[in-house]
């Protein structure tokens, strides 16, 4: 009976280790789904307004830039800071759960992605 105890223990430790394995592995292929999001956000949140084509009365197009009110600066750059915010902090703890691996990490991780 005493010889079954390793081998018991062993198959136990092998048994969760994998369910920790597979844990990670879904929790950073969510984190690589949200790192896309983050990126578009900011991708988002630094487009521009399209130009605006107007016609004048002999018919010829003229392409009139397209221009920001100081509010709309003001909000824009709110916008794109905190979605550059959210994306760097994101980045820095899937670094640290790429990195060190380390449970903490990951548990940080989990918490972050819901």
């Amino acid at each position: 009976m005493q010889e079954s105890a390793p081998a018991l223990r062993a198959e136990l430790v092998g048994y969760y280790v994998d369910a920790e394995k597979k844990r990670r592995l879904q929790l950073l292929v969510k984190a690589f789904e949200k790192k896309k999001q983050l990126a578009e956000a900011v991708s988002q949140a630094k487009r521009t307004k399209p130009d605006t084509t107007t016609f004048t009365a002999d018919g010829a197009a003229v392409i009139v830039p397209a221009t920001y009110t100081k509010d709309e600066l003001e909000t824009r750059k709110k916008a794109i800071a905190e979605a550059e915010k959210k994306q760097s902090e994101f980045e820095q703890l899937l670094t640290l759960a790429l990195v060190l691996a380390d449970a903490k990490a990951y548990d940080k991780l989990a918490k972050q992605l819901g």
